[in-house]
Protein backbone atom coordinates (compact mmCIF):
# COMPACT_ATOMS: atom_id res chain seq x y z
CA UNK A 1 0.00 0.00 0.00
CA UNK A 2 0.97 3.79 -0.54
CA UNK A 3 1.86 5.70 2.24
CA UNK A 4 -1.81 6.58 2.59
CA UNK A 5 -2.70 2.73 2.56
CA UNK A 6 -2.21 -0.35 5.28
CA UNK A 7 1.13 -1.95 4.13
CA UNK A 8 3.04 0.90 2.90
CA UNK A 9 7.25 0.27 2.91
CA UNK A 10 9.95 -1.01 0.95
CA UNK A 11 10.27 -0.53 -2.62
CA UNK A 12 13.29 -2.76 -3.96
CA UNK A 13 15.94 -1.36 -5.94
CA UNK A 14 17.22 -1.24 -9.24
CA UNK A 15 20.43 -2.50 -8.52
CA UNK A 16 21.62 -5.96 -9.61
CA UNK A 17 21.83 -7.10 -5.64
CA UNK A 18 17.93 -6.42 -5.09
CA UNK A 19 17.12 -7.75 -8.96
CA UNK A 20 18.44 -11.19 -7.52
CA UNK A 21 17.07 -11.20 -4.13
CA UNK A 22 13.54 -10.01 -5.79
CA UNK A 23 13.73 -12.89 -8.08
CA UNK A 24 13.41 -15.73 -5.24
CA UNK A 25 10.46 -14.08 -4.37
CA UNK A 26 8.66 -13.53 -7.43
CA UNK A 27 9.08 -16.96 -7.98
CA UNK A 28 7.09 -17.45 -4.83
CA UNK A 29 4.58 -15.54 -5.42
CA UNK A 30 3.41 -17.37 -8.94
CA UNK A 31 3.78 -20.60 -7.27
CA UNK A 32 1.26 -19.41 -4.37
CA UNK A 33 -2.02 -20.85 -4.32
CA UNK A 34 -3.81 -17.83 -5.18
CA UNK A 35 -1.45 -17.36 -8.53
CA UNK A 36 -4.34 -18.44 -10.81
CA UNK A 37 -6.68 -15.37 -8.76
CA UNK A 38 -4.11 -12.56 -8.92
CA UNK A 39 -3.72 -13.36 -12.01
CA UNK A 40 -7.41 -12.85 -13.00
CA UNK A 41 -8.29 -9.80 -10.37
CA UNK A 42 -5.02 -7.84 -9.55
CA UNK A 43 -3.09 -5.91 -12.07
CA UNK A 44 0.19 -7.37 -13.52
CA UNK A 45 2.32 -4.96 -12.04
CA UNK A 46 1.68 -6.14 -8.82
CA UNK A 47 3.18 -9.80 -9.59
CA UNK A 48 6.46 -7.33 -10.10
CA UNK A 49 6.41 -5.94 -6.56
CA UNK A 50 7.66 -2.80 -7.55
CA UNK A 51 5.95 -0.32 -5.31
CA UNK A 52 6.12 0.40 -2.14
CA UNK A 53 4.03 -1.68 -0.03
CA UNK A 54 4.74 -5.35 1.27
CA UNK A 55 1.28 -7.11 0.00
CA UNK A 56 0.37 -4.40 -2.84
CA UNK A 57 -2.73 -2.58 -2.17
CA UNK A 58 -4.32 -4.58 -5.53
CA UNK A 59 -3.50 -7.94 -4.45
CA UNK A 60 -4.66 -7.42 -0.83
CA UNK A 61 -8.04 -6.05 -2.34
CA UNK A 62 -8.01 -9.09 -4.70
CA UNK A 63 -8.11 -11.40 -1.63
CA UNK A 64 -10.63 -9.80 -0.10
CA UNK A 65 -12.97 -9.82 -2.81
CA UNK A 66 -12.44 -13.49 -2.94
CA UNK A 67 -13.30 -13.95 0.46
CA UNK A 68 -16.37 -12.06 0.14
CA UNK A 69 -17.40 -14.15 -3.06
CA UNK A 70 -16.93 -17.18 -0.33
CA UNK A 71 -18.47 -16.01 2.44
CA UNK A 72 -21.93 -14.92 0.04
CA UNK A 73 -21.62 -18.46 -1.88
CA UNK A 74 -21.26 -20.14 1.73
CA UNK A 75 -24.11 -18.20 3.23
CA UNK A 76 -26.64 -18.62 0.17
CA UNK A 77 -27.99 -21.81 1.57
CA UNK A 78 -28.88 -20.17 5.29
CA UNK A 79 -30.35 -17.04 3.29
CA UNK A 80 -32.69 -18.93 1.38
CA UNK A 81 -33.89 -20.84 4.76
CA UNK A 82 -33.87 -17.67 6.50
CA UNK A 83 -37.26 -15.86 7.71
CA UNK A 84 -39.04 -14.62 4.32
CA UNK A 85 -35.60 -14.90 2.79
CA UNK A 86 -34.66 -11.87 4.37
CA UNK A 87 -31.05 -12.40 4.00
CA UNK A 88 -30.91 -13.39 0.47
CA UNK A 89 -30.82 -9.94 -0.96
CA UNK A 90 -27.94 -8.78 0.89
CA UNK A 91 -25.87 -11.59 0.11
CA UNK A 92 -27.14 -11.53 -3.72
CA UNK A 93 -25.75 -8.11 -3.14
CA UNK A 94 -22.39 -8.49 -1.59
CA UNK A 95 -21.79 -11.12 -4.24
CA UNK A 96 -22.46 -8.75 -6.99
CA UNK A 97 -20.10 -6.20 -5.83
CA UNK A 98 -17.32 -8.38 -5.48
CA UNK A 99 -17.81 -9.66 -9.32
CA UNK A 100 -18.11 -5.82 -10.00
CA UNK A 101 -15.19 -5.27 -8.00
CA UNK A 102 -12.74 -7.40 -9.71
CA UNK A 103 -12.27 -5.46 -13.18
CA UNK A 104 -12.02 -2.25 -10.87
CA UNK A 105 -9.20 -3.88 -9.12
CA UNK A 106 -7.95 -5.46 -12.41
CA UNK A 107 -7.49 -1.70 -13.55
CA UNK A 108 -5.82 -0.52 -10.43
CA UNK A 109 -8.77 1.43 -8.99
CA UNK A 110 -8.45 -0.20 -5.31
CA UNK A 111 -9.61 2.97 -3.28
CA UNK A 112 -12.89 2.42 -5.34
CA UNK A 113 -13.14 -1.44 -4.59
CA UNK A 114 -12.29 -0.40 -0.95
CA UNK A 115 -15.67 2.35 -0.91
CA UNK A 116 -17.41 -0.97 -2.85
CA UNK A 117 -16.73 -3.83 -0.28
CA UNK A 118 -16.74 -1.19 2.65
CA UNK A 119 -20.62 0.47 1.78
CA UNK A 120 -21.77 -3.10 0.66
CA UNK A 121 -20.47 -4.87 3.98
CA UNK A 122 -22.75 -2.05 5.82
CA UNK A 123 -25.65 -1.97 3.86
CA UNK A 124 -26.03 -5.66 3.85
CA UNK A 125 -25.40 -5.16 7.97
CA UNK A 126 -27.87 -2.38 7.71
CA UNK A 127 -30.61 -4.42 5.87
CA UNK A 128 -30.12 -7.98 7.96
CA UNK A 129 -31.41 -5.09 10.90
CA UNK A 130 -34.06 -3.32 9.15
CA UNK A 131 -35.19 -6.48 7.41
CA UNK A 132 -37.27 -8.03 10.66
CA UNK A 133 -40.52 -8.01 10.75
CA UNK A 134 -42.88 -5.13 11.58
CA UNK A 135 -39.28 -3.32 10.98
CA UNK A 136 -38.97 -4.25 14.83
CA UNK A 137 -35.54 -4.49 16.56
CA UNK A 138 -34.82 -7.89 18.65
CA UNK A 139 -32.82 -8.45 21.19
CA UNK A 140 -31.12 -11.35 18.84
CA UNK A 141 -30.10 -8.76 16.11
CA UNK A 142 -27.98 -6.48 18.80
CA UNK A 143 -24.58 -8.45 18.08
CA UNK A 144 -25.41 -7.69 14.42
CA UNK A 145 -23.82 -4.44 15.76
CA UNK A 146 -20.32 -5.97 16.17
CA UNK A 147 -20.42 -6.97 13.08
CA UNK A 148 -19.59 -3.65 11.59
CA UNK A 149 -16.07 -4.22 13.06
CA UNK A 150 -15.28 -5.80 9.45
CA UNK A 151 -15.87 -2.73 7.92
CA UNK A 152 -13.49 -1.30 10.02
CA UNK A 153 -10.66 -3.60 9.33
CA UNK A 154 -11.37 -3.03 5.63
CA UNK A 155 -11.39 0.18 5.34
CA UNK A 156 -7.78 0.54 7.05
CA UNK A 157 -6.80 -1.91 4.83
CA UNK A 158 -8.09 -0.53 1.19
CA UNK A 159 -8.07 3.11 2.16
CA UNK A 160 -6.23 5.81 3.26
CA UNK A 161 -5.46 5.49 7.36
CA UNK A 162 -7.84 8.61 7.95
CA UNK A 163 -10.75 7.66 7.06
CA UNK A 164 -11.01 5.09 9.60
CA UNK A 165 -11.70 7.32 12.15
CA UNK A 166 -14.99 8.69 9.50
CA UNK A 167 -16.20 5.12 8.95
CA UNK A 168 -15.99 4.47 12.91
CA UNK A 169 -17.94 7.48 13.75
CA UNK A 170 -20.18 6.81 11.14
CA UNK A 171 -20.60 3.00 12.43
CA UNK A 172 -21.59 4.43 16.15
CA UNK A 173 -23.94 7.24 15.09
CA UNK A 174 -25.63 4.72 13.18
CA UNK A 175 -25.94 1.99 16.03
CA UNK A 176 -26.76 4.67 18.59
CA UNK A 177 -29.15 6.17 15.81
CA UNK A 178 -30.65 2.48 14.96
CA UNK A 179 -31.09 1.57 19.17
CA UNK A 180 -33.13 4.45 19.76
CA UNK A 181 -35.26 5.02 16.85
CA UNK A 182 -36.05 1.89 15.32
CA UNK A 183 -38.75 -0.33 17.31
CA UNK A 184 -37.99 -2.87 19.84
CA UNK A 185 -39.71 -6.26 20.55
CA UNK A 186 -41.17 -6.70 24.19
CA UNK A 187 -38.16 -8.79 24.59
CA UNK A 188 -35.42 -6.01 23.68
CA UNK A 189 -37.57 -2.99 25.73
CA UNK A 190 -37.63 -5.22 28.92
CA UNK A 191 -33.59 -5.70 28.71
CA UNK A 192 -33.49 -1.72 27.79
CA UNK A 193 -35.75 -0.75 30.82
CA UNK A 194 -33.54 -3.32 33.12
CA UNK A 195 -29.95 -2.27 31.79
CA UNK A 196 -30.44 0.77 30.09
CA UNK A 197 -28.48 1.41 27.16
CA UNK A 198 -25.21 -0.55 28.43
CA UNK A 199 -25.73 -3.21 25.92
CA UNK A 200 -24.01 -0.65 23.61
CA UNK A 201 -20.77 -0.44 25.59
CA UNK A 202 -19.38 -2.74 23.60
CA UNK A 203 -20.12 -2.44 20.03
CA UNK A 204 -19.29 1.50 20.87
CA UNK A 205 -16.22 0.32 22.51
CA UNK A 206 -15.25 -2.30 19.36
CA UNK A 207 -15.57 0.82 17.34
CA UNK A 208 -13.53 3.20 19.28
CA UNK A 209 -10.38 0.61 20.23
CA UNK A 210 -10.48 -0.87 16.85
CA UNK A 211 -10.25 2.36 15.48
CA UNK A 212 -7.52 4.04 17.50
CA UNK A 213 -5.10 0.86 17.16
CA UNK A 214 -5.59 0.30 14.09
CA UNK A 215 -4.51 3.75 13.02
CA UNK A 216 -1.33 4.18 15.53
CA UNK A 217 -0.52 0.76 14.28
CA UNK A 218 -0.41 1.92 10.28
CA UNK A 219 0.61 4.90 11.32
CA UNK A 220 3.76 3.91 13.46
CA UNK A 221 4.18 1.07 10.71
CA UNK A 222 3.95 3.58 7.85
CA UNK A 223 6.76 5.88 9.29
CA UNK A 224 9.52 2.89 10.43
CA UNK A 225 8.98 1.87 6.77
CA UNK A 226 9.54 5.47 5.46
CA UNK A 227 12.50 5.57 7.80
CA UNK A 228 13.59 2.18 5.96
CA UNK A 229 12.99 3.17 2.37
CA UNK A 230 15.18 6.39 3.21
CA UNK A 231 17.86 4.30 4.70
CA UNK A 232 17.86 2.11 1.82
CA UNK A 233 18.10 5.17 -0.59
CA UNK A 234 21.06 6.77 1.44
CA UNK A 235 23.00 2.91 1.38
CA UNK A 236 21.79 3.12 -2.83
CA UNK A 237 23.38 6.79 -2.90
CA UNK A 238 26.38 5.49 -0.91
CA UNK A 239 26.91 3.00 -3.81
CA UNK A 240 26.00 4.42 -6.73
CA UNK A 241 28.80 7.64 -5.56
CA UNK A 242 31.29 4.90 -4.87
CA UNK A 243 30.32 3.33 -8.25
CA UNK A 244 31.09 6.63 -10.27
CA UNK A 245 34.03 7.48 -7.86
CA UNK A 246 35.58 4.09 -8.89
CA UNK A 247 34.94 4.57 -11.77
CA UNK A 248 36.58 8.27 -12.49
CA UNK A 249 39.34 7.22 -10.89
CA UNK A 250 39.94 4.11 -13.33
CA UNK A 251 39.09 7.14 -16.49
CA UNK A 252 41.67 9.54 -14.55
CA UNK A 253 44.15 7.01 -14.53
CA UNK A 254 43.64 5.83 -18.29
CA UNK A 255 43.56 9.72 -19.36
CA UNK A 256 46.96 10.33 -17.56
CA UNK A 257 48.78 6.53 -19.04
CA UNK A 258 47.60 8.64 -22.12
CA UNK A 259 49.47 11.95 -21.84
CA UNK A 260 52.79 10.28 -20.46
CA UNK A 261 52.79 8.25 -22.86
CA UNK A 262 51.94 11.36 -25.18
CA UNK A 263 54.67 13.15 -23.32
CA UNK A 264 57.47 10.29 -24.16
CA UNK A 265 56.66 10.68 -28.14
CA UNK A 266 53.81 7.79 -28.66
CA UNK A 267 51.34 10.26 -30.56
CA UNK A 268 49.28 6.96 -31.75
CA UNK A 269 48.07 6.21 -28.06
CA UNK A 270 44.20 6.99 -27.57
CA UNK A 271 42.53 6.61 -24.36
CA UNK A 272 40.50 3.93 -24.21
CA UNK A 273 37.54 5.32 -22.34
CA UNK A 274 34.42 3.58 -23.09
CA UNK A 275 30.53 5.64 -23.47
CA UNK A 276 29.67 4.56 -19.98
CA UNK A 277 32.83 6.42 -18.21
CA UNK A 278 31.79 9.56 -16.95
CA UNK A 279 34.96 11.22 -18.69
CA UNK A 280 34.32 9.94 -21.79
CA UNK A 281 33.52 13.56 -23.18
CA UNK A 282 37.21 14.54 -21.63
CA UNK A 283 38.61 11.13 -23.38
CA UNK A 284 37.49 11.85 -27.09
CA UNK A 285 38.33 15.86 -26.73
CA UNK A 286 41.88 14.60 -25.96
CA UNK A 287 42.05 11.45 -28.56
CA UNK A 288 40.53 14.51 -31.41
CA UNK A 289 43.87 16.67 -29.91
CA UNK A 290 46.39 13.81 -30.02
CA UNK A 291 44.91 12.92 -33.83
CA UNK A 292 45.55 16.44 -34.86
CA UNK A 293 48.92 17.04 -33.01
CA UNK A 294 49.79 13.60 -34.90
CA UNK A 295 48.94 15.33 -37.84
CA UNK A 296 50.40 18.75 -37.34
CA UNK A 297 54.09 16.59 -36.23
CA UNK A 298 54.08 14.80 -39.62
CA UNK A 299 53.52 17.66 -41.79
CA UNK A 300 56.46 19.41 -40.05
CA UNK A 301 58.49 16.77 -40.58
CA UNK A 302 57.45 16.72 -44.43
CA UNK A 303 58.06 20.47 -44.93
CA UNK A 304 61.58 19.77 -43.20
CA UNK A 305 62.04 16.76 -45.21
CA UNK A 306 60.92 18.71 -48.05
CA UNK A 307 63.22 22.33 -47.31
CA UNK A 308 66.12 19.57 -46.81
CA UNK A 309 65.49 18.11 -50.30
CA UNK A 310 65.22 21.64 -51.73
CA UNK A 311 68.75 22.62 -50.45
CA UNK A 312 70.22 19.22 -51.86
CA UNK A 313 68.51 20.48 -55.39
CA UNK A 314 69.84 23.67 -55.36
CA UNK A 315 73.42 22.96 -53.95
CA UNK A 316 73.22 20.22 -57.36
CA UNK A 317 71.88 22.65 -59.27
CA UNK A 318 74.75 25.36 -58.47
CA UNK A 319 77.37 22.48 -59.31
CA UNK A 320 75.78 21.09 -62.37
CA UNK A 321 76.07 25.02 -63.72
CA UNK A 322 79.55 25.54 -62.50
CA UNK A 323 80.86 22.63 -64.32
CA UNK A 324 78.23 23.46 -67.31
CA UNK A 325 77.25 19.36 -66.93
CA UNK A 326 74.24 17.72 -67.08
CA UNK A 327 72.14 17.59 -63.79
CA UNK A 328 71.94 14.16 -62.02
CA UNK A 329 70.53 13.68 -58.99
CA UNK A 330 68.62 10.84 -56.73
CA UNK A 331 64.93 10.98 -56.09
CA UNK A 332 64.41 12.36 -52.31
CA UNK A 333 61.08 11.12 -52.05
CA UNK A 334 58.97 14.50 -51.94
CA UNK A 335 57.17 16.47 -54.66
CA UNK A 336 60.96 18.29 -55.77
CA UNK A 337 60.89 14.29 -57.43
CA UNK A 338 58.67 15.31 -60.59
CA UNK A 339 60.68 18.47 -61.03
CA UNK A 340 63.86 16.33 -60.41
CA UNK A 341 62.82 13.74 -63.08
CA UNK A 342 62.51 16.48 -65.80
CA UNK A 343 65.96 17.86 -65.46
CA UNK A 344 68.28 15.50 -64.83
CA UNK A 345 70.22 14.84 -68.20
CA UNK A 346 70.02 18.87 -68.99
CA UNK A 347 72.56 20.93 -68.93
CA UNK A 348 72.11 23.86 -66.88
CA UNK A 349 74.28 27.35 -68.68
CA UNK A 350 75.14 30.04 -67.26
CA UNK A 351 72.63 33.10 -68.69
CA UNK A 352 75.12 35.39 -71.00
CA UNK A 353 76.31 38.59 -69.07
CA UNK A 354 74.72 41.05 -71.42
CA UNK A 355 71.55 38.95 -70.67
CA UNK A 356 71.99 40.25 -66.81
CA UNK A 357 73.01 43.57 -67.71
CA UNK A 358 69.83 43.91 -69.76
CA UNK A 359 67.14 42.60 -66.32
Amino acid sequence: MNTQGFASAYQPGPDKQNSEQLEPEQGKVRRSPLSWWYRLSAPAESFELDGKAIIPRSRLASILILATLIVSVAFIPSALTSDGMHVLPPVIAMFIVACISIPLNRRGKVTIVGILIVASLDIALAYSLFSYPNFTLTQNAVPIYDLFVLSDIIAISLLPPGSIFFVSLYHSIFMLADIVIQPHTPDLQLLLDQTGYSIMVRPLTIQIVVALITFLWVRNTIKALERANKAELVAKLEHTIAQQRENLDEGIQQILQTLVQAANGNLHVRAPLAQQSVLWQVGVGLNTLLARFQRSNQSERELQQLRSEIRRLIISVQTAKSLQTPLWTTPGGTELDLLTSELMGHALLQPPSGTERRR
